[in-house]
């Protein structure tokens, strides 16, 4: 998961500010998400719908746009990607005041940090020195895609094959 959050965070936005790059595609890797599991019985003794829970993580955890920043030929779009930082911001989260009594995320879920559904996985088996092929069945992988006709220097590309492990 933190190899996924390099590449996706890191390696990606690195990669696209090169000279020549058009765009970068990850893939492999589980992707980290904030997972909310509700007590039903909970929801139904203060009152709660789903539809309100849902709506209390929107307003909390919402984005915003910054217009873009021009870089070369490029625009750069600036925006926000959520406020949620940690399982605790959520927890604290206020899903409703109830006579005086302000209700939270920790009073009727279980909040957790885990990984997105998956679709799909990408394997590596590499080959040690004594021939003995070692499997990795999980791995995160990017596709630098170049313009036509740009040039790369070496550093470019070793810096390519170090990232895709």
């Amino acid at each position: 998961m933190e190899k996924k959050s390099l590449e996706d965070w890191l390696l990606e936005r690195s990669f696209k500010g090169v000279k020549g790059v058009v765009d970068v595609s990850s893939f492999g890797g589980p992707t980290k998400e904030y997972q909310i599991k509700l007590d039903p019985e909970k929801l139904v003794s203060c009152g709660l719908s789903i539809g309100e829970v849902e709506q209390q993580i929107a307003n909390n955890n919402s984005k915003g746009g910054g217009s873009f920043i021009e870089e070369g030929a490029q625009q750069i779009n600036v925006q926000s990607m959520g406020l949620y930082t940690s399982v605790q911001d959520i927890e604290d989260t206020v899903v409703k005041s109830q006579s005086g009594e302000v209700i939270s995320f920790r009073e009727i879920a279980t909040v957790s940090q885990g990984a997105n559904i998956r679709l799909g996985q990408i394997a590596k088996p590499p080959h040690r020195a004594d021939g003995v092929i070692v499997d990795n069945p999980d791995t995160v992988e990017g596709i630098v895609l170049l313009q036509k006709g740009t040039t790369q220097t070496p550093s470019c590309w070793a810096f390519t094959r170090k990232s895709r492990s």
